[in-house]
Parts: C-alpha cells; sequence; structure tokens
C-alpha cells in the first residue's frame, strides 16, 4: 500500500489560472504576483490492495488485479489506473494495460496482457513470476492527474503470471522413428536438435541421419512423451506420432507437412523413404518438414596449383547448407560433390567482381551449367557454397598475420607464405592464458581459430603455453590446421 499526499491539479483550473496571470501582467514595480496554494488531497484515504494471481491461460474477458477505495475525492472525479508488469525489477522491459475500475475494484483485459506478453517476453506458455506495480490517476473527461509523483506507485508486488495456453502443445524434444511401416525401431530412435531457451519460440528441431535402420527407411516423429509411451509398450497403437507427408521439391530440398495419426496403423506406400545421410528439419509451429541430402564435404578444383584434378580443396560445413574452403586458383575452376570428375557443375553467367584496396572478390550462383566459373586475379582465395541457393562467393587472400592478447589485439604478426600460398609460417611469443588467432588481410571478414586440428573461419581463440613458437598454418584442408612447435 502506498500513501502519500500530493498536490491536486485540476487542469481546468491550471489553465485558468495561468491564463489570469497572464492579464495582469504590468509594467510596475509592484510585488509579483502568487497563486493560492492549490487544494492538498490526502491519498492516505485510497486503500490499494493488489490481486497478484493473474491466469491468462483463456484470455477471454478480465481479470481483477485489485480492490480499493478511495474516499475525498473532488466531485466528478474517479478513479483509473495502469498495471505495468516487468521480468526485471528495474522494469527496464516491461508490458502496460489499462485498468478498468467499477467504484471498488480494478480489472484489466486478459487478451491485451497475454498478447502483450507473448510479442515483448516469451510465446511459452509457463507461468512465470513477475515484478508489477501500478500507476493511479485521477480522471475526469480528458483531464488526468497522476496520483503522487512521478516515484509513486501502487501495489507493488511479486506477481504470477500465467500466459495464454498455446494453440498447438509443442514438445521440448522429438524423435525419429524408422521401420518398415508395422514394426518400428525404437531403441534406435534418434533424438533431434533444437536451439533456443524454448520450443515456442523456436518450434525448429533437426537432425543428420547418418545411417537407415535395420529394420527399415520408414521413418515418422514422435513428441517426447509418446516416445516413451511407444518403446515402453512396444507399439504405437493409440500412440500420437506424426507423419510425414511429401508434396514438393525445390532446389534439392524436399518440403512435406506432417499430420497427426493415434492409431498405429499406416499405408506403408504413404510414408517417405529416407536416403541417408540426409538432414531432416521439422517446424511444429505450422507442422511442415524438410528433408534433403546431407553431403559431408563438397570439393573444389582449378588451374591453379597442381592444376585441374590435382588437387581437390575439401570444403567442409557445419550446417549441410554453407561449405567452405581454400582455393588456389590462376583463372578458373569447378566445384564437386565428389573428389574427381564426377558430378562437377560451374555456371553460365560470370560471377560480379568487386574490389577494395587491391583485395578481389567473386560472387555468383552456380549449379546451372558446366562451364568453367572464371576469375580475373589469380591468388588464394576463401570459397565459400551454398547448396540450397547455389550461391557462391570468392574472398581473396593477400596475407596472413598473428593477432591476441600478446599485442593487445592490435596489429599483426606477419607470416611468411610457400609457394603454392596453402602453408604460411611465423615466429610467435604468448605467456600463460594468453588467446590469439590468425587472420587475413589485416581484417576480421576471414579468420581462423579453435583446435590444432581444426581450424574455422571464426573460431574460438587459440591457446598455447608460455613460451616462443614457430607456427606453421596449412590451408590445404578445411577445417585448416597448424602446428606450434618451442624453440
Amino acid at each position: 500500500m502506498n500513501t502519500k499526499k500530493i498536490s491536486w491539479l485540476g487542469l481546468g483550473l491550471f489553465v485558468a489560472v495561468a491564463m489570469a496571470s497572464c492579464d495582469n501582467i504590468e509594467d510596475s514595480p509592484a510585488q509579483p504576483i502568487t497563486n493560492p496554494q492549490e487544494p492538498i488531497y490526502d491519498s492516505a484515504t485510497i486503500q490499494y490492495t493488489p490481486v497478484t494471481t493473474i491466469n491468462a491461460s483463456n484470455p477471454e474477458g478480465e481479470a481483477q488485479v485489485a480492490t480499493y477505495t478511495a474516499e475525498g475525492l473532488p466531485e466528478g472525479f474517479t478513479i483509473g489506473g495502469t498495471l505495468q508488469l516487468s521480468t526485471d525489477a528495474d522494469f527496464s522491459k516491461m508490458i502496460q494495460t489499462p485498468l478498468v475500475s467499477d467504484g471498488s475494484s480494478f480489472y484489466a483485459s486478459l487478451a491485451d496482457m497475454a498478447a502483450q506478453y507473448t510479442d515483448n517476453f516469451t510465446k511459452s506458455p509457463e507461468v512465470v513470476n513477475m515484478y508489477g506495480r501500478v500507476i493511479l490517476t485521477a480522471e475526469n473527461g480528458t483531464d488526468k492527474v497522476r496520483l503522487g509523483t512521478i516515484d509513486t506507485y501502487y501495489g507493488q508486488a511479486q506477481y504470477t503470471f500465467t500466459p495464454a495456453a498455446p494453440a498447438e502443445v509443442i514438445s521440448p524434444a522429438y524423435y525419429i522413428v524408422m521401420g518398415n511401416g508395422s514394426d518400428w525401431d525404437f531403441s534406435g530412435a534418434v533424438k533431434m536438435n533444437h536451439e533456443g531457451a524454448n520450443q515456442y519460440d523456436n518450434p525448429k528441431f533437426s537432425k543428420v541421419i547418418d545411417a537407415v535402420s535395420s529394420v527399415g527407411d520408414k521413418w515418422i516423429v514422435m513428441g517426447e512423451e509418446s516416445y516413451n509411451s511407444a518403446k515402453g509398450s512396444g507399439s504405437l497403437a493409440g500412440i500420437e506420432c506424426l507423419v510425414p507427408a511429401y508434396f514438393y521439391s525445390e532446389s534439392g530440398v524436399d518440403h512435406g507437412e506432417i499430420e497427426k495419426n493415434n492409431s498405429g496403423s499406416f499405408t506403408v506406400g504413404d510414408l517417405p523413404s529416407m536416403v541417408a545421410p540426409c538432414e531432416i528439419e521439422i517446424n511444429m509451429q505450422n507442422k511442415t518438414y524438410t528433408s534433403k541430402a546431407a553431403v559431408e564435404k563438397y570439393y573444389a578444383t582449378g588451374d591453379g596449383w597442381s592444376g585441374w584434378g590435382g588437387h581437390w580443396m575439401p570444403m567442409s560445413t557445419t550446417n549441410y547448407s554453407d561449405y567452405y574452403g581454400f582455393l588456389n586458383l590462376e583463372s578458373q575452376f569447378k566445384f564437386s560433390p565428389n573428389p574427381a570428375w564426377n558430378g562437377d557443375f560451374g555456371a553460365k553467367e560470370a560471377p560480379v567482381e568487386t574490389e577494395n584496396n587491391g583485395v578481389y572478390t567473386y560472387a555468383g550462383v552456380c549449379h546451372d551449367d558446366k562451364e568453367n566459373i572464371q576469375v580475373g586475379h589469380a591468388g588464394l582465395y576463401f570459397a565459400s557454397l551454398n547448396v540450397v541457393t547455389w550461391e557462391y562467393t570468392l574472398q581473396q587472400i593477400k596475407s596472413w598475420g598473428l593477432i591476441g592478447d600478446f599485442n593487445s589485439w592490435g596489429g599483426d604478426i606477419e607470416m611468411t607464405p610457400s609457394a603454392d600460398l596453402y602453408t604460411w609460417t611465423a615466429e610467435l611469443t604468448v605467456a600463460d592464458g594468453q588467446g590469439w588467432k590468425f587472420r587475413a588481410n589485416g581484417d576480421w571478414a576471414v579468420n581462423l581459430g579453435g583446435k590444432t586440428d581444426e581450424l574455422w573461419n571464426n573460431g574460438d581463440n587459440i591457446v598455447l603455453p608460455a613460451g616462443t613458437y614457430t607456427i606453421t598454418l596449412d590451408l590445404s584442408t578445411y577445417p585448416s590446421k597448424f602446428t606450434a612447435v618451442k624453440k
């Protein structure tokens, strides 16, 4: 309960007094005009008791959020208010809902609170504890005055808030179960990966399947609770599962819907077959899935070091969509899903060339032709290939350097390249705990970090025991590698 004496400012009276003061300004040495003090309203007469449990699981109608009494209000004025709810004590991020009074209680729209909570905090239906407070106002038509000062709040308390129930319940985990349509490999089911705080804010689950089950190549999806029940009973009868239904393919990606099935009975021909390795992603918000071949590596070869086919540069991925690697080129090259002339491809159109401080970048779209991809400047390039859109880029590498805590991340220790540009060396001295990285062209567009035998672009800082080392960077594979020989 907040009790405080406040100045009562009737807006109409305030304007009238202000106008009268302006009309009586005179050029004379008379005493300054002073207005009489406004009446004092004693807010101690407001008794405010919050209702700190708000259930918006069914966001219809209004929720009672307080009871109150207010005596001695000036004639024609009523009490109004605004409820503020936040997950943080400083209310740096909050929702605000206007309150409606029936003369003794305040009410707030459940739909308004539920929608604001979903938009500003999370779509999760989990019950949460929130900080709450209320701004009270005295109102008379268009006139509105805040009770107390800018720091006066009523009903400051911890509130328990139940968000709106989701239109569709999403399991915290999903499993891919394979079989032949009647028998299912529950023990060999694969749990899908999920990123994010909860399954409602990110309803996508994905998994790369390396091999098909010995029971069969048909597949379905099961939520965690359903999977545990089916695994325990050894049967799908009466247990909910999600059945993929194919409907179109685009750029090598199969798209479909997933439909509920509670019978455990299927028409085998309607179930999709899995070709491993593949990556499957499901979206439980809109009940869709995608499936695409999960190629571990793509390759590139060109007319640079070792000549065509002499070195197939492996291009690796972490998401089975974007592949990266280093390529030493003279003027042209091609991609392939194999380290051989088997399925190789190029592009109809020449890439777009851009230049910045003598460093060249190329960008284009491939996989539509077997023509070689042309580049206008020889050198080492960091190549990227997206196998969904078939867009590719080439970022020229003019230099490599070492940068880190040893030089306060300012400047680079220059590295010396080999003739083929795949090996770079330098001497490095570090103290215990000092992190460092490899950096190309003196900026951060291309930088390598991680482990000795696994360096990725934008990887983690590297840490070595204190000492002086000869560092050798090997770019002939990707992820790249390095050695550190202590002197």
